[in-house]
């Protein structure tokens, strides 16, 4: 999870049990501990909370932006 946070749930991975990490510059590491993963450079990604992250209430009966087609009988 740590390197997930710090590098982002796209540049990081498990394979037979190994976590990698791509680092800003595009390189494959193989980590072992977290004082690898502090040694690979890279920018570390905000981690947000649940009270930070905002959401809309989207109503079911709120109207479409487009109405529905209306099809033809053959």
């Amino acid at each position: 999870m740590a390197a997930r946070k710090k590098f982002g749930i796209n540049q990081c991975w498990t394979r037979d049990g190994c976590v990698y990490v791509l680092d800003s510059t595009g390189n494959r590491h193989k980590v072992f501990t977290v004082g690898d993963l502090d040694a690979i450079p890279g920018k570390s990604f905000p981690v947000f909370t649940p009270t930070e992250v905002t959401r809309q209430a989207v109503t079911p009966n709120e109207p479409r932006a487009r109405p529905k087609r209306n099809h033809r009988n053959k």
